[in-house]
């Protein structure tokens, strides 16, 4: 038996909450999935991004799983042509903000419970009173607070310790010599060749 090729998974997206079609007909469903498609490409891509928009091309697109009891919709697996394709789409997904759509990435058995455990740890702090919190590849962080004056301020930062202790010995000109406080013989390594403002 012949294994079929799967296409990588970089160049794939699923498309969550896209409406049935009620066409019986394999084609007739394939043309609404392509419209209903069209239609978020148009959301994503607008004003001077037409030409962006128009080189998208979907190798496949079907839907995940069995037609549902409920009749509520089944995610659609798209298969573009380039993984460029996927990342240009990923990029502009907040502009669906207020839409029942939802593009995701299409995960590995090994992702998928790397973001279970973290959506795990996510509800957990959320309950604990913890605010402010996104995934950012998997692990649970501070997100990025917006400012008044627009500039991105980071609310919590992670050091390892191998760089804590670097930056605790970087030597920067004080304001005033007598303020200078060296850092020891350890810090010799990284102030050498630094140029010091006078």
């Amino acid at each position: 038996m012949q294994q079929r090729k799967l296409p990588p998974r970089s160049q794939c997206i699923i498309v969550v909450n896209p409406t049935e079609a009620e066409a019986t007909a394999t084609q007739a469903r394939l043309d609404y999935h392509l419209q209903l498609l069209r239609s978020h490409m148009v959301t994503l891509f607008d004003g001077d991004e037409v030409e962006p928009a128009a080189s998208i091309r979907v190798n496949a697109a079907f839907r995940l799983g069995k037609p549902r009891q409920d009749n509520s919709p089944r995610p659609l697996k798209v298969v573009l042509r380039a993984e460029g394709e996927a990342k240009a789409i990923f990029q502009r997904t907040h502009k669906l903000k207020g839409t029942p759509a939802r593009f995701l990435k299409d995960l590995g058995s090994d992702q998928r419970s790397k973001m279970k455990t973290a959506l795990e740890e996510l509800m957990e702090r959320r309950a604990k009173g913890e605010t402010d919190l996104c995934i950012r590849d998997f692990p649970v962080t501070k997100c990025y607070e917006r400012v008044d004056d627009g500039h991105v301020a980071v609310l919590e930062l992670l050091f390892l310790s191998a760089r804590v202790s670097l930056f605790e010995c970087w030597r920067t000109t004080p304001i005033r010599k007598d303020l200078e406080k060296p850092c020891g013989a350890e810090a010799s390594f990284v102030t050498e060749g630094i140029p010091q403002l006078e």
